[in-house]
């Protein structure tokens, strides 16, 4: 048998994380001695304990190491841990691959420099669309909108008109994290009787302020600020959502460097 601090450069576990272990019932002592306390381990032991170092480098509590060393004759149990596992570590993955592309594109942008955002007042025409209007969970599932969209443009054979004026509006008052009520509208030729959820309309004039800016949507916090700036110094106040007018957008290329997208909100000045 091996004392505890033998046992630990065996193991390679620390004796402090040892006897933690035996406090959980997760690897105990073959022998304990009753009149000092000493522990004592088994070389057989050393199957349990490279079981626990390689499940904890694979990222489980050790609750759940407890739970798969104790029924680990129950296969589907074993499989459903891992299962749930691979799922927890392949999100885990997104997330930093997302931190990762927003840090590359932070070190670029600092490493260039500053953008110049030049805002202009503009009216949008009336114009023949077809809208799609629902609150979705997140900015990203935007697309879903824009497949439902086309799919109906597919379906009762509409014409888009190619006007420059395909885009997004925002409806929230407010910032939102979810349920998120958006519009995707594009302009058509003609109007037709629909079933669904998309409508055909005629859009009013809407006085806007806008910026074009070319690249990701990472600028968007940069570009609401030179527009803020604008409103500001001009003494005008939005009054309508922010919408983005989509001249160059994902659906055309997979490279966001290569997105040119129009930023706007509608307002009102003082003087009206």
């Amino acid at each position: 048998m091996f004392r505890i601090g033998e046992f630990s450069k065996l193991a390679n576990i620390t004796v402090k994380m040892l006897r933690h272990y035996d406090e959980i019932a997760l690897l105990q002592p073959a022998y304990t001695q009753v009149s000092n306390g000493y522990r004592y381990y088994t070389a057989e032991q050393l199957s349990q304990a490279n079981q626990i170092n390689l499940y904890k480098n694979l990222g489980f509590a050790l609750k759940d190491i407890k739970v798969i060393l104790t029924e680990g004759d129950d296969s589907q149990l074993i499989a459903d841990y891992f299962s749930s596992k691979e799922s927890q570590l392949l999100e885990e993955l997104a997330a930093l691959q997302k931190r990762v592309e927003l840090l590359e594109e932070v070190a670029l942008k600092n490493q260039t420099q500053e953008r110049s955002y030049h805002v202009i007042k503009k009216v949008l025409p009336s114009r023949l669309v077809l809208s799609l209007r629902k609150k979705v969970t997140d900015y990203n599932d935007e697309q879903q909108l824009w497949n439902e969209l086309y799919a109906t443009i597919q379906q009762y054979q509409l014409e888009p008109v190619y006007d420059g004026y395909t885009l997004a509006i925002y409806h929230d008052a407010e910032f939102a994290e979810n349920l998120i009520d958006i519009e995707v509208q594009v302009t058509i030729a003609e109007k037709k009787e629909l079933t669904g959820a998309c409508q055909i309309f005629e859009t009013a004039l809407t006085e806007v302020i806008s910026v074009t800016f070319a690249g990701s949507y990472q600028q968007i916090p940069q570009v609401n600020q030179a527009l803020a700036f604008w409103l500001e110094q001009e003494n005008a106040k939005m009054v309508g959502p922010m919408l983005n007018i989509f001249h160059v957008s994902p659906a055309q290329t997979d490279n966001p460097n290569e997105y040119v997208t129009e930023a706007c909100y509608q307002i009102l000045n003082k003087q009206d």
